[in-house]
C-alpha cells in the first residue's frame, strides 16, 4: 500500500503546518455488475491496523512531525473527504487504476453503480478515457498509456488496430489488384488486368506506362527500370552539337527489345545521365548522354521572394529543364533519362546521396518548386549548387502542399547531419526530436511549421490536419563529394551562409564524467547483427575532435531510455561519425558464473566506444512480481552482478533498480548458491524469462516436467525469479536485442493434435492433476512457437493428453492434462467432453487417444411429441475418483400453470410448442410461511418437474420420481431445492422431483364444483401421467417408474394407494418415508 501512498504537508499559519496523508492500494479489476460490499475494504483501510492505529497516535499525543529542528504535536482534528463519485463512505474513496476507465452498470443509477473498466487493446489511456489508436498505430495490450507506431512505410487501415499484423503497406491494402512481395512492397514488375502486358510499377504502384509490352517483365528488369523516365519530345533540343556523349553502340534487333540493354547500360555507368534509342537501317543506335551540366538547360520564371514564411525561400513558378541530344529531329528517337536521385554527378560537382534527411544548420537559400516532376527540381538543385561556390550540397524534399510542392534548399558548410533514414529517431520531446519528426501543427492557430537547416519555414493548410507526420513524401541531403568545406578560404559571403543555429548542444568537459571508456578487446563486430543506432555526421570545419567527441556523449546523455553506448569514428577528412547504441551485452545463461561470459556486439567494429554510467535512482519505480515457477529454463542473461558484501534486502533493492535502469530488462532472478547464510548472492537481470514449469503451488502428483533436478528446488524468499509488469517493458519495436528459443519445437507434433471448440469442454475448478507452464512471450511473441513447444512437450510423455493455451501480457499460459475425458452414450447417441481446470482461448488434445469428441451441439435435448424439444444443460459432478456427466432438464411444464380461474381446479395440460428452455429451475408452489421468500423462488405458477439424466450405456433406464416435503424453495434464484444428480449418477436412474400445489392451494375445500379440494393429489397424478409418456424420450423405461417421497409428502403421495392411481401401469413400486398409512395397506416394495 505505501508504494502510492503520499503525504503532503503545508504551513496552515506562523506555527500550524497541515499534513495531508492518503493511502492507496489497488484492488482487481472486478465486473461492474459484481462490486462487492464495501464494508469489509473500508475496515481494511480505516479499521483498527491502519488508519486505526494511526488516529490513536494522535489522540496519544505520541505522534510528533519533526521539521526545521522544530517539533509539532498533532491535534485530534482528523477530516476524511467523502467520495462524491460512487457516493460511498465518507472515509474510503474508490477511484480507477491508470489503464482503467470509469463506467456505470447498465439500469443502474444508484450508489454503487460505477465501475472500472480496462481499456482495451486499441486504444490508449489518457485524461481517465479509452481512446482508440490513431492512424499508423496500434496497441496489443491493455490499459496502456499509448500506441506502438507503425513501421516505417506502413499504416493501418482504421482506427483501434490491435496487432502489428494491422500495419500495412500500401501495396497490402491497394485495390487495384497489384501483386506485393514478401516485404509488402509493390513488386517491380506486374500485369495489366485487361491487356494481360507485362508492365513496370514505381515504388508507389504507379505504373510507367512506357514500359508496357507484349514479352514478360521480371522484377530484376523493372527495377533497373524504375530508375528512368521517358523524356517527351517537347523536352529535347535537337541537333545540339555541345551535347557531350559518353559511349555509342548499334545494336542488332527491333526498339522494343533493344531499349532495356541500352538503358542497362546507362544504369550501370556513373557519369550516364541519360540514354537515347534509335533505329539505324536494320539496327538500332543506342547513345549514352553525359550528366555534365552542357546536356542540361533548365530556365525558371514567376520567382516570388519570401514564400512558406521564410524570407530567405524564393517560389518558382515555371520551371522548364530541356535535354540537348545530337540526333535531329524525329519522330523514332526515344530518349530515357534517370530519375533525379540516381544522379551522381552533375557538371564540375558530384554529388553523393547521404542516407541523411535534415542538418542542425546549414541552409541558406530555397527554391520552392509547386507543381514540378522531382527530376527536374533535382536537375534545377544540382545546377545551382554546381553554380555557386559556397554551396555544399543540398536538401531535395517533396511536400504535399497543392498537389506535391518540391523544396530545394542550398548548404554551405553545414554542421551536424542528423536524422538518418535508418536510424533510430531521436527522443519527440527533444528539439532535434522535433526536426526529425517532420511538420510540427498548431491546432489552434491552423499552422503548420518545419525547420531544414535550421531555417524554419510555416504556412497554413487542411491538408496538414490529415497527413500529420506524412507530410513529406521524400528528404534527403545530398553533398558535393569533393567540397573544399574545410579548407576553402574565409569569405564574407559564404560565412553568413555558414551560421551556427541557437539550438546547438551545450558541450561541458563535465558530460565526460558520465561515461567510461570501453575496451575494444571485449567488443565483438558482426555485420549481421541487427542493432539500432543513431548516426550523425560531425564537420570538421565546425568541431573539434574534442568537440566532436563531447557532442556525442552529450546527445547519448539526452537520450535516456536508448543510449548506452557512443562511438566517434575519425571517418573521412571531412566529418566524424558518431553513433549511438543501445545496451548490447549478451551474456551466457549461467546464473553461477560472475561477471560470466558476457561480450558486447556491434554491428561495426568502434573506434572510441564510451559506456554510460548507470546511475540507480534511489527508489525502485516498478512493482516486481515473484514468478510462481520452481524452474526457469531458456532464460536470456543481461547482464550479471555479485551482490554478495550487501545485505540481503539492500542486494534486492539495488537488483531491483538495476533492471528499472534498463528499458529491455524484463525481470531478474536473485540467488543464493546454497540458500543459507554467508552463500554467494547473485544478481541477474534477463532479456526474457524463458520457459517456466514446476509451479510452485500446484500439489499435483501428475506432471510431465522434471521437477526434481536441482535447479528446480524452492527458493526460500526473496531468493528466486521476478518480472517486471508488461505495462512497464519497453514497446519500442527493435530496441532490446532479440531473444532466441534455442530449444527448438518439433512442429511435425502439431498433425498429431486436435483444436477443439468451447462446446467440447466443461469447466471443473475442482481438477487436481494438472501442471501450469508459461513461454515468455520475448521468446514467443509468435504464438505458433509456443504452442508448438507445448504440444511436442505434451507428446513426449504418454499420459499427457490435453493441452491448452492462454495469451497473457507477459507469458503463453500452457496447461498440461491427462485423461479428463467423460463421454455419455444415452439420448443423443454418443457424446464426449473434456474437462478444465479453467478456460483457455485454445485447447488441443491427441487424436491418437480416446474416444474421438464430436463438435456438433453438445446441448442435451430431448423431443416432446405433441410439443418440441426440451433444450437441457449438461453439470459435471464427482462420484468418488471418477467424473460422471449429468444432463439436467430443469422447469419442464407438465401442465398449464393454475392461475385465475384455474386457481383450486384439477391441472389442466400444457400448451408450447418447437422449443423449450429447460435450463433453469422455475419457482416452488407456495404454501404458509413462504411470505417473506423471493418472489423468483414461489409463486403460483409452479407445476414443473425437473429431469436428471446419467451418462451411461444403460438402456431403458429406471425412474424414480420424488415428491419433496411441502413447498420449500431454494433462496438461490434459478436452482431446485432438490439436485438429483448425484442420485442418478450413482444408481444409474432417472431422477425426476416434481412441484405440486400444497397448504390451501393444494388442499382447500369449500364442499362446492369450483373449490373440491385435492388440488395437489391432482397435481402428482398429473405429472406421474406426463412422466409415463415422455420419459421414454430421455432413455427411461415407461414400465418401470417407481414413486418415492418423504415426510408430509409421503403423506399425501400414500393416499394414492387407497385410489384408483394403485390399479394403474403409473408407477410399480413405491418408497415412502415417515409414512401415516399402515404397512398393511401398502403394496410390496
Amino acid at each position: 500500500m505505501c508504494d502510492d501512498s503520499t503525504v503532503y504537508v503545508e504551513c496552515l499559519s506562523v506555527d500550524r503546518l497541515g499534513v495531508n496523508i492518503t493511502w492507496r492500494t489497488q484492488l482487481e479489476n472486478i465486473p461492474t455488475a459484481s462490486l462487492p460490499d464495501l464494508h469489509d475494504i473500508e475496515n481494511a483501510i480505516v479499521g483498527e491496523n491502519l488508519i486505526g492505529a494511526f488516529i490513536n497516535e494522535i489522540k496519544d499525543g505520541v505522534f510528533l512531525l519533526h521539521l526545521d529542528s522544530k517539533q509539532f504535536l498533532a491535534d485530534s482534528v482528523i477530516d476524511f473527504p467523502r467520495d462524491e463519485e460512487f457516493d460511498l463512505s465518507p472515509r474510503v474513496q474508490l477511484g480507477c487504476r491508470s489503464g482503467f476507465r470509469r463506467i456505470s452498470s447498465p439500469g443502474k443509477a444508484g450508489p454503487n453503480s460505477q465501475g472500472c473498466v480496462v481499456c482495451p487493446p486499441g486504444s490508449y489511456f489518457q485524461d481517465d478515457e479509452c481512446i482508440p489508436c490513431p492512424l499508423g498505430y496500434y496497441q496489443y495490450q491493455t490499459g496502456h498509456s499509448s500506441c506502438i507506431k507503425c513501421p516505417v512505410g506502413k499504416t493501418t487501415n482504421s482506427y483501434g488496430a490491435i496487432s502489428s499484423d494491422h500495419c500495412v503497406t500500401s501495396c497490402q491494402s491497394n485495390e487495384q489488384g497489384l501483386q506485393c512481395d514478401e516485404d509488402g512492397q509493390y513488386r517491380p514488375a506486374q500485369q495489366d488486368p485487361d491487356t494481360r502486358k507485362s508492365l513496370c510499377v514505381d515504388s508507389f504502384g504507379a505504373a510507367l506506362d512506357w514500359t508496357q509490352t507484349e514479352d514478360l517483365l521480371t522484377d530484376d528488369q523493372c527495377l533497373v527500370l524504375r530508375k528512368f523516365e521517358r523524356v517527351p519530345a517537347s523536352s529535347l533540343i535537337y541537333g545540339s552539337e555541345e551535347a557531350q556523349i559518353l559511349q555509342s553502340q548499334s545494336i542488332g534487333g527491333d526498339l522494343q527489345s533493344t531499349y532495356f540493354q541500352c538503358i542497362s547500360g546507362c544504369e550501370r555507368e556513373d557519369d550516364c545521365g541519360f540514354a537515347t534509342v534509335s533505329p539505324a537501317g536494320t539496327e538500332v543506335l543506342c547513345e549514352l548522354y553525359s550528366a555534365a551540366e552542357a546536356n542540361f538547360n533548365c530556365t525558371t520564371s514567376g520567382l516570388v521572394q519570401g514564400v512558406l514564411g521564410n524570407p530567405a525561400a524564393t517560389s518558382i513558378s515555371g520551371l522548364s529543364c530541356l535535354l540537348r541530344v545530337r540526333s535531329p529531329e524525329r519522330d523514332a528517337l526515344m530518349v530515357y533519362l534517370k530519375r533525379g536521385q540516381e544522379f551522381n554527378s552533375f557538371g564540375p560537382k558530384a554529388f553523393e546521396r547521404t542516407g541523411f534527411q535534415n542538418v542542425l544548420s546549414g541552409v541558406y537559400r530555397s527554391m520552392v518548386l509547386p507543381g514540378s516532376s522531382q527530376t527536374d527540381a533535382q536537375l534545377l538543385c544540382r545546377q545551382e549548387c554546381s553554380r555557386d561556390s559556397c554551396c555544399d550540397g543540398f536538401i531535395l524534399s517533396q511536400l504535399l502542399l497543392d498537389g506535391g510542392t518540391i523544396l530545394c534548399s542550398l548548404l554551405s558548410s553545414p554542421d551536424v547531419l542528423i536524422c538518418n533514414a535508418k536510424g533510430w529517431s531521436p527522443t519527440p520531446t527533444s528539439a532535434m526530436g522535433g526536426m526529425c519528426n517532420g511538420v510540427s501543427y498548431d491546432e489552434k492557430e491552423k499552422r503548420f511549421s518545419f525547420t531544414l537547416g535550421g531555417q524554419v519555414f510555416s504556412g497554413t493548410s487542411q491538408l496538414m490536419e490529415e497527413a500529420g507526420r506524412n507530410f513529406t513524401a521524400f528528404q534527403e541531403i545530398y553533398l558535393w563529394r569533393d567540397s573544399d568545406m574545410v579548407t576553402r578560404m574565409e569569405t564574407s559571403l559564404c560565412e553568413a551562409a555558414a551560421l551556427k543555429t541557437k539550438d546547438d548542444l551545450t558541450l561541458s568537459d563535465s558530460t565526460k564524467d558520465l561515461f567510461y571508456l570501453m575496451d575494444n578487446s571485449q567488443i565483438q563486430s558482426d555485420q549481421n547483427y541487427s542493432l539500432p543506432f543513431q548516426q550523425y555526421w560531425i564537420f570538421r570545419q565546425k568541431y573539434s575532435a574534442e568537440e566532436a567527441l563531447l557532442w556525442c556523449l552529450t546527445r547519448c546523455a539526452q537520450e535516456e531510455e536508448f543510449c548506452r553506448m557512443a562511438d566517434l569514428q575519425n571517418a573521412t577528412d571531412k566529418y566524424f561519425v558518431c553513433i549511438l547504441y543501445p545496451e548490447a551485452q549478451i551474456c551466457d545463461s549461467s546464473i553461477d558464473q560472475i561477471p560470466g561470459n558476457c561480450a558486447t556486439v556491434l554491428p561495426w567494429q568502434p573506434q572510441t566506444l564510451y559506456h554510460k554510467i548507470v546511475t540507480l535512482k534511489s527508489s525502485v519505480k516498478s512493482f516486481y512480481t515473484r514468478v510462481p515457477f520452481q524452474k526457469v529454463t531458456e532464460f536470456s542473461v543481461r547482464n550479471k552482478t555479485d551482490m554478495s558484501r550487501k545485505a540481503v534486502s539492500d542486494g534486492f533493492f539495488e537488483c531491483e533498480r538495476w533492471c528499472d535502469a534498463d528499458p529491455c530488462c524484463t525481470g531478474f532472478g536473485f540467488f543464493n548458491d546454497s540458500q543459507l547464510s554467508g552463500g554467494k548472492i547473485v544478481c541477474v537481470t534477463l532479456n526474457s524469462l524463458g520457459i517456466q514449469t514446476c509451479a510452485e503451488e500446484t500439489t499435483s502428483a501428475w506432471h510431465i516436467s522434471n521437477c526434481s533436478s536441482p535447479d528446480a528446488e524452492v527458493k526460500i524468499h526473496p531468493f528466486g525469479w521476478y518480472q517486471k509488469p508488461a505495462d512497464l517493458k519497453s514497446t519500442i519495436p527493435n530496441l532490446c536485442p532479440p531473444v532466441s528459443f534455442q530449444l527448438r519445437p518439433e512442429s511435425e507434433y502439431v498433425d498429431a493434435w486436435q483444436p477443439l471448440s468451447v462446446s467440447s469442454v466443461l469447466m471443473d475448478s475442482s481438477i487436481s492433476n494438472f501442471e501450469v507452464v508459461h513461454v515468455s512471450r520475448d521468446i514467443s511473441n509468435d504464438f505458433s512457437t509456443a504452442r508448438d513447444f507445448c504440444l511436442s512437450a505434451c507428446s513426449k510423455n504418454q499420459s499427457c493428453v490435453v493441452v491448452t493455451l492462454e495469451i497473457q501480457p507477459s507469458a503463453i499460459r500452457c496447461i498440461f492434462y491427462p485423461d479428463t475425458q467423460i463421454c455419455r452414450h444415452g439420448l443423443q447417441g454418443h457424446s464426449c467432453w473434456v474437462l478444465l481446470k479453467e478456460p483457455a482461448a485454445y485447447i488441443y488434445r491427441r487424436q491418437d487417444l480416446l474416444l474421438p469428441i464430436e463438435e456438433s451441439d453438445s446441448t442435451p435435448r430431448a423431443y416432446i411429441p405433441s410439443h418440441g424439444y426440451l433444450m437441457g444443460k449438461s453439470q459435471v459432478i464427482h462420484i468418488g475418483s471418477e467424473w460422471r456427466n449429468i444432463s439436467q432438464f430443469l422447469g419442464v411444464p407438465y401442465a398449464a400453470p393454475p392461475l385465475g380461474e384455474r386457481r383450486f381446479s384439477p391441472p389442466e395440460p400444457t400448451a408450447w410448442e418447437e422449443t423449450w428452455n429447460a435450463t433453469v429451475a422455475r419457482a416452488a408452489c407456495w404454501q404458509p410461511g413462504d411470505g417473506e421468500a423471493p418472489s423468483q423462488s414461489v409463486s403460483e405458477d409452479c407445476l414443473y418437474l425437473h429431469i436428471f439424466v446419467p451418462d451411461t450405456t444403460v438402456k431403458n433406464m429406471s425412474v424414480l420420481v420424488f415428491f419433496h416435503n411441502g413447498g420449500s424453495y431454494s433462496a438461490e434464484e434459478g436452482k431446485t431445492t432438490l439436485d438429483g444428480s448425484y442420485l442418478a449418477a450413482v444408481g444409474n436412474v432417472i431422477v425426476v422431483t416434481a412441484n405440486y400445489r400444497v397448504g390451501v392451494f393444494g388442499f382447500l375445500s369449500t364442499g362446492s364444483a369450483e373449490v373440491s379440494g385435492n388440488a395437489g393429489l391432482w397435481d402428482q397424478l398429473a405429472a406421474l401421467r406426463w412422466v409415463q409418456q415422455n420419459i421414454a424420450s430421455f432413455g427411461g423405461d415407461p414400465s418401470r417408474i417407481s414413486l418415492g417421497a418423504e415426510r408430509g409428502g409421503a403423506d399425501v403421495t400414500s393416499v394414492h394407494l387407497l385410489t384408483e392411481t394403485a390399479g394403474t401401469d403409473l408407477f410399480r413400486r413405491l418408497l415412502l418415508m415417515v409414512s401415516s398409512i399402515p404397512a398393511s395397506a401398502s403394496p410390496a416394495l
